[in-house]
């Protein structure tokens, strides 16, 4: 697989490399769990699509389980809901957005991740965000439930669970630590700048300078580096919500299975691919250094 700076991820190759090693068509499986707006003709066909649907179907499978057998608390089982139709959304918008709001449904679909992993590990704040409150109660809420706080709580969670972590015994809670690396900061400070226009210079690379208004499906903003830690932050979400829910003695299918093994592959490929991508910058930067020095 060619890796530079400035080339995303090829998703058809490694679908097709993992399809072939494991014998097994990811389409076939998750065909019949999507909801059937995303069966269209309208529909693309891209790899990236496939693992999006993947994500979608993964939730949805576990989602119809909790809800059949009751195995979740009212609450938490809504929140879950919520979730599912943002990735939902988010499938949508990338078939079908033109402009940077897709960047948007993107930005609020990881808030309202944070927020419902949170609530699935600190049952003190699942009853604080349901709790009733006044008006006057808002401003006080809003500073609990900021990006910055709920990052620091399951950053305190994923460090907890961590030391806890022994040979024979694995805390479902320390998954938590992998939102909330580097990849997470990385991602929201380029979301934000796009959502708020803070800065033009990521929008110049999604929407062409030339004058005619073109209303199809923007293909520019796929070849954005950021796009491939979207897909990986969103991935390595459902992982995480998964772990959590086999932790509570939720059994799963063998589909799920298969699908929860494909994305966990597709994330570790993704984060040795980003590091390199690291690495290759820094080299870029410190050749053109030397280049253009005067000695």
């Amino acid at each position: 697989m060619e890796i530079a700076p400035n080339i995303p991820r090829n998703y058809n190759e490694l679908i097709n490399a993992y399809q072939e090693k494991n014998k097994i068509n990811i389409k076939d499986l998750i065909e019949e769990t999507l909801p059937v707006e995303l069966l269209s003709d309208n529909t693309k066909s891209e790899a990236s699509s496939l693992i999006l649907e993947s994500i979608l179907s993964l939730n949805i499978m576990l989602y119809d389980k909790l809800t059949a057998k009751e195995l979740m608390g009212k609450q938490i089982l809504y929140l879950f809901k919520v979730l599912i139709y943002d990735y939902f959304d988010f499938c949508q918008a990338f078939n079908s957005f033109c402009g940077v709001q897709l960047f948007s449904v993107a930005r609020s679909l990881c808030d309202h991740s944070r927020i419902f992993i949170l609530c699935l590990c600190d049952k003190e704040f699942l009853e604080f965000y349901f709790s009733e409150y006044e008006d006057e109660d808002k401003k006080k809420r809003y500073y609990e439930k900021r990006e910055s706080n709920i990052s620091k709580k399951l950053k305190e969670i994923a460090e907890k669970a961590k030391d806890l972590n022994e040979d024979e015994n694995f805390y479902a809670e320390s998954s938590i630590f992998n939102l909330t690396t580097d990849l997470y900061t990385e991602l929201t400070d380029k979301l934000g700048e796009i959502c708020h226009m803070s800065e033009i210079t990521l929008i110049k690379e999604l929407i062409p300078l030339e004058r005619k208004l073109l209303f199809s499906t923007s293909k520019e903003w796929k070849i954005l580096k950021f796009n491939d830690n979207i897909i990986e932050y969103l991935i390595m979400t459902s992982l995480v919500t998964e772990i959590l829910f086999i932790s509570e003695n939720v059994e799963i299918s063998k589909a799920e299975k298969d699908i929860f093994n494909f994305l966990n592959w597709m994330s570790e490929e993704l984060f040795k691919f980003r590091n390199v991508d690291k690495l290759l910058t820094k080299l870029k930067r410190q050749l053109c250094d030397i280049w253009t020095s005067d000695d």
